[in-house]
């Protein structure tokens, strides 16, 4: 049973990848908050945070921005580059409303 599970949840994990570069912006969101859910740390979903950058308004853009910057310190010390980068833009999108 593990060994299905972890073969779907591969499989997933993939075509969440896939999906998430393609149009809607707002189903990237969805799927990398699921992705980095699972694991905050999972290199190919943080490299996919700069399509939230058009986003960076959008409130579910700001807290996943924040959850994952608050994970970075606590676990890291200091949050991974990619992260931070979205931390300060969806900061600076925020001030400006």
């Amino acid at each position: 049973m593990d060994t299905l599970r972890s073969a779907l949840h591969a499989r997933w994990r993939a075509a969440a990848l896939t999906l998430a570069q393609e149009p809607p912006l707002a189903q990237a969101t969805v799927l990398l908050d699921r992705l980095l859910r699972d694991d905050p740390f999972d290199p190919d979903a943080l490299d996919l945070l700069p399509l939230l950058e058009p986003l960076a308004s959008d409130p579910d853009v700001r807290r996943l921005a924040a959850q994952l910057g608050a994970q970075h310190q606590q676990d890291l010390g200091t949050p991974d580059p990619r992260v931070q980068a979205l931390v300060e833009l969806t900061g600076r999108e925020a001030g400006e409303r």
